[in-house]
């Protein structure tokens, strides 16, 4: 995947209450992933992740949070059937769609997608390639933000695993349901996005699910 704006349009996406300096350090994390920078050769080790979460825990939910025990249903291949699983998740929906102040005609319900430990998911693609080398390949290919399905976050600060985020995974979860997690957020919410970790997230969710101009006729 090689993203389809330049810097220029990229900036204009940008919030004005951003002072210069911040804009200029958040264009300059993004900017190692623009297509003229890519490299199907670069090392991942590279592409530099700091300043990717949130220092503090506010007291509402964030487009982007990374939260934990969040109920999800799991198609089983061997049962062919629906099973309940509760997982590390984050959150797809906008922030505002998760204010219960906000008073709507039509319901909106929150747009999870699960997170899976790094580690966990490479020993899976080990056993199932058998090639070191390939493997090398797809996981310089997924920390270097290659993948449109597949979001990389770094470990949170204190903690040893990386994720993986998987957008076509993604699955429901009731909204008042959610807003009950407030009262234990300290449990409950694993880490929120700092500006540049949400700008990456925001780009590779609209790549992901609408990617303009389409090649194809409709």
């Amino acid at each position: 995947m090689t993203f389809l704006f330049d810097k220029d349009q990229l900036e204009r996406l940008l919030p004005n209450y951003l002072s210069k300096p911040e804009k200029g350090r958040l264009l300059l994390a993004l900017g190692q992933f623009h297509e003229q920078s890519a490299s199907k050769t670069a090392n991942w080790n590279s592409k530099f992740y700091s300043n990717f979460y949130l220092p503090r825990s506010l007291d509402y939910f964030l487009q982007g949070d990374l939260l934990s025990g969040i109920r999800q249903p799991n198609y089983s291949l061997e049962t062919d059937e629906f099973e309940k699983l509760y997982a590390n998740a984050i959150i797809l929906s906008n922030t505002c769609d998760m204010d219960l102040n906000n008073e709507r005609i039509v319901p909106k319900e929150i747009v999870f997608a699960p997170l899976t430990s790094f580690d966990s998911f490479m020993e899976e693609l080990r056993l199932l390639l058998g090639d070191e080398k390939r493997l090398e390949t797809i996981v310089r290919g997924i920390k270097g933000q290659t993948y449109s399905n597949v979001f990389y976050l770094p470990a949170v600060p204190g903690t040893q695993s990386d994720y993986v985020c998987f957008f076509d995974n993604a699955f429901w979860f009731p909204t008042d349901e959610l807003n009950s997690y407030l009262l234990d957020l300290a449990q409950t919410r694993i880490a929120s996005l700092d500006y540049f970790g949400y700008y990456l997230f925001l780009v590779k969710l609209s790549y992901h699910f609408c990617r303009l101009p389409e090649e194809k006729q409709r």
